[in-house]
């Protein structure tokens, strides 16, 4: 019997997939998969919200050849916190402004300066002998 030749006692060994990815480019989609699995683990956990990884690999046979091609696309989504609204209000341009251009503006309102205490350095009390 060749070495070619199967018997039925054989078994089929199936490589791990972890394996595959560890030699995948070189390593760099595992080191990829590592990096985005923790950074979509840190934004869950301070968002609340839900997160993914998608690996997506493309397999096809080269013509004329018995290889075959892999290749690989790594996607995440990492959840963001939610952006607060603003508010504003539009003056008569219809441009965006802080100030509400309905209400009086009160030009004569300044801030009151600071004003420095003037303490004046107490001299030192003789001691008698």
């Amino acid at each position: 019997m060749s070495d070619n030749e199967k018997t039925p006692d054989d078994e089929k060994v199936v490589r791990p997939f972890a394996d595959f990815l560890r030699e995948a480019n070189r390593g760099r989609v595992h080191d990829e998969l590592t990096t985005q699995f923790h950074e979509v683990l840190a934004a869950v956990k301070d968002t609340g919200k839900v997160g993914s990884i998608t690996l997506t690999l493309k397999i096809s046979k080269q013509k004329k050849t018995s290889m075959i091609e892999i290749s690989d696309d790594v996607k995440a989504k990492v959840p963001q916190l939610d952006r607060p609204a603003q508010v504003w209000f539009l003056d008569g341009n219809g441009n965006p402004t802080r100030n509400n251009p309905e209400q009086l503006a009160f030009e004569s309102i300044a801030p009151v300066p600071d004003a420095k205490p003037s303490i004046a350095p107490i001299a030192p009390i003789a001691k008698e002998a």
